[in-house]
């Protein structure tokens, strides 16, 4: 088992869902939720103020329990800092 950031992980699965023989049939919405997704890793996507769009954890989950479930196992840490 190997612990990945949020964009290994998106970049694992995206190439992942790409290799599928399926992905070709997958109709043009849901792949074009792949294609926003990606452009949110990049950062290439920008919101009302102009700022970067980003990928978050949440998607990215719900993205690999859906296309490619048992291939991830999520794990959100907490921690807990004194301030001095």
């Amino acid at each position: 088992m190997k612990k990945l950031t949020t964009e290994q992980a998106w970049d694992d699965l995206y190439a992942y869902i790409q290799a599928q023989d399926w992905w070709a049939t997958l109709p043009k919405a849901e792949r074009q939720i792949f294609y926003t997704a990606e452009a949110d890793r990049r950062g290439t996507r920008k919101d009302r103020k102009g700022e970067p769009r980003r990928l978050g954890i949440q998607r990215l989950r719900a993205l690999a329990e859906k296309y490619a479930p048992g291939r991830y196992r999520f794990q959100v840490e907490e921690s807990v800092y004194l301030n001095d």
